[in-house]
This record gives C-alpha cells, sequence and structure tokens, in this order.
C-alpha cells in the first residue's frame, strides 16, 4: 500500500468509507444492527463536519457549537493522543457540572484488535497508513435518547461490561 499522508482531505475520505463501509452495515458484534445506525444519514446530510487538531480545536468547538453540525469530528495525529481520554473524561465532567448539552467521545487508536472482526481496516477501504485517534463531539441530550431506543432493541446486547457502564455514566444513571 503506498503511504497517504495525514491531512484533512484523506481523512475525510477515511471517515467516509468507514461510515459506508463499516458503520451502516448490519453486525453480529452489534446484535446484527448496524454499528452506527445514524452515521450515514448524518454523513449524506452533511451534518458532520471533520476538523484535524488536537485539544486546543476540541476546546474551540465547544465554545462556538451552534448546531450547524449534529457532529464535529476532530482527527488526531497519533504523537498528540497521549491522555487524550482523560481529557475527554474531564471536560465532559466540567460540561456536566455547567449544565453543557455536549459530550466528547474519544476514539483511541490502538495496536490491539478491534472487538468486532469486521472493523479490520482492511475490510472497510482504510486508506491512511499511520494511526490517529478521535473526538466526536455532539450533544449529549441526543447521544443519550439515541441510546436510550438502541438499549432497548438489543444493540448493546452483546457488548462488554465495561462499556456498559460507560453508556450508563454518561447518561448520568
Amino acid at each position: 500500500m503506498t503511504a497517504v499522508e495525514f491531512n484533512l482531505d484523506n481523512v475525510t475520505q477515511e471517515i467516509e468509507n468507514w461510515i459506508l463501509n463499516y458503520l451502516d452495515h448490519p453486525s453480529e458484534h452489534y446484535n446484527g444492527m448496524k454499528p452506527c445506525p445514524f452515521a450515514r444519514e448524518a454523513w449524506i446530510k452533511d451534518k458532520c463536519h471533520v476538523l484535524i487538531g488536537g485539544e486546543h480545536i476540541v476546546h474551540q468547538i465547544l465554545h462556538t457549537w451552534d448546531d450547524q453540525y449534529e457532529i464535529v469530528v476532530v482527527a488526531i495525529a497519533e504523537d498528540e493522543t497521549e491522555g487524550l481520554e482523560e481529557y475527554c473524561k474531564m471536560v465532559n465532567q466540567d460540561l456536566v457540572e455547567y449544565g453543557t448539552d455536549l459530550v466528547l467521545m474519544p476514539f483511541i487508536a490502538g495496536d490491539e484488535e478491534p472487538d468486532d472482526p469486521a472493523l479490520k481496516p482492511e475490510s472497510w477501504g482504510s486508506i491512511i497508513n499511520e494511526a490517529y485517534s478521535l473526538v466526536f463531539v455532539q450533544r449529549l441530550s441526543v447521544v443519550n435518547r439515541i441510546s436510550e431506543v438502541l438499549e432497548k432493541m438489543g444493540y448493546y446486547d452483546r457488548l462488554s461490561p465495561e462499556f456498559m457502564r460507560y453508556i450508563k455514566e454518561r447518561r448520568g444513571s
């Protein structure tokens, strides 16, 4: 595979591939449902915005949120991701404390095998050779409402107890 540079165009193309070729296809890991049943529609309706940056960009998004997009995805180079998960937890606690209806959801790059075998990069069209992490910024109320609907449909039945604890903590229950 030819090396493909980590830049906005390539990251945007790779996220589109991930949405259309993985997130929009039923998976046994998600009890026969799509890994993210709403991603394709949001992507096609231009309700997703992709940026490259770090914590400073995430901070800027939080302070300028205007609902133009349903989700903003910040791609962060692997060498800038140390402590990113802890940063998101801390910011999420502050957002709840201040009554701000936003949430950060980190997707940290790693070397471990994915829980869902269908998530292997070669199966959905990965094009960037280097690892990078993502931070998804969305309305907390929307994420929680959707997750409650998905839970009733059995979406989470095959996921780990640790992930379910995360879901319950995010909902404040």
